[in-house]
């Protein structure tokens, strides 16, 4: 169940893995797990209010994971349009949940660590919650 206020962490998820082939890249493996839960499960020590995948498959391998993890699934039935359209549902997400950020992570982003998040958060803190910070 969705907490109003608090930080949100989304996770893009709806990629069509074009530069990959015909496999879904989310479903390779990396380490002896599917790749798409690497960066879930990196995320997993850190504090949000509220976490979702913004995905574009309702029967993806990687959704019930995502579900005992703890994240919510949002389906993007129009992820044609891009990774704008992910993020726009990410942000509409977080509007309607008067929470007091977003936190944007790709799912193909196995190597990204709890510790470099947490300097990100630390810089976003240190600036009042008025900038946008990006890695």
């Amino acid at each position: 169940m969705a907490n109003e206020g608090g930080n949100v962490l989304a996770i893009l998820a709806a990629g069509s893995s074009a530069r990959f082939g015909t496999q879904d890249k989310l479903t390779a493996s990396l380490n002896g797990k599917m790749l798409g839960l690497h960066i879930a499960e990196n995320l997993d020590a850190l504090t949000f209010a509220n976490r979702f995948v913004i995905a574009a498959d309702p029967g993806h391998p990687c959704i019930d994971q995502w579900r005992a993890m703890g994240y919510s699934i949002i389906i993007n039935d129009r992820a044609e349009l891009g990774q704008s359209a992910s993020v726009a549902m990410a942000a509409k997400a977080t509007r309607n949940l008067n929470a007091n950020s977003l936190c944007i992570c790709l799912a193909d982003m196995p190597f990204v660590t709890a510790t470099h998040m947490q300097r990100l958060f630390k810089t976003f803190e240190d600036n009042g919650h008025r900038r946008v910070i990006a890695s």
